[in-house]
């Protein structure tokens, strides 16, 4: 908003979201069979839409065929990334729309959640997966970086390769942060805090 709209900063608010609403969840332990889910695999979550760059997530695995993992996606179809009918590659899996209890199941169980958007207001669906003490890859774009910097694998987004490269060290050297340390991070994050926040600022405005 600085930048691009020339706001004045003294006037620009930042409220984080929260993770609560998915620690509290039960995952549906059936997930997986019910999916057919079976090995290791790379979770991706969220719409087909442009900016999610789901189309580089699904050429970063051509680079790990060796490895070994499959990539599942969690979301709604969009037209303008898979056209109706057209085949996914071998290892790939596309879930259609998961409610909240099989999601939480899916990043328990994923090696690896991977995020390489190309623009985010925030990034909600890594901090579901933080709060799983799932790691995370994400992109060096936009919000990510400020709000995950530390705990998370970064990538190039625009590059296949260093997306691969970025999951690769996700699932064989996931230093970034422990599970527990992923979890104890997404605690930080309440909806309480959020709205408290919003609050704050809207009183400010109102006098």
């Amino acid at each position: 908003m600085v930048k691009w709209y020339k706001a004045d900063p003294d006037k620009v608010s930042v409220a984080y979201l929260g993770s609560d609403h998915f620690s509290s969840l039960e995952a549906d332990p059936s997930t997986l069979q019910w999916f057919g889910i079976s090995g290791r695999y790379v979770l991706a979550v969220s719409s087909h839409n442009p900016n999610k760059n789901f189309a580089r997530i699904v050429e970063a695995m051509s680079h790990l065929k060796a490895s070994g993992l499959q990539l599942v996606i969690a979301g709604g179809s969009d037209s303008r990334i898979y056209r109706e009918g057209r085949s996914l590659p071998d290892g790939v899996r596309a879930l259609g729309y998961v409610n909240d209890s099989e999601l939480k199941a899916l990043y328990e169980n994923a090696a690896c959640f991977v995020f390489p958007s190309l623009y985010e207001g925030f990034g909600l669906p890594p901090l579901e997966a933080m709060s799983c003490g799932c790691q995370v890859v994400l992109s060096r774009a936009a919000s990510l970086p400020e709000v995950f910097n530390g705990v998370a694998h970064f990538c190039d987004p625009y590059s296949s390769e260093d997306i691969a490269s970025a999951i690769e060290r996700a699932v064989k050297f996931p230093a970034a942060a422990t599970p527990n340390q992923l979890r104890d991070f997404a605690k930080e994050f309440s909806w309480e805090k959020c709205a408290r926040e919003t609050m704050e600022v809207l009183k400010s405005l109102a006098g």
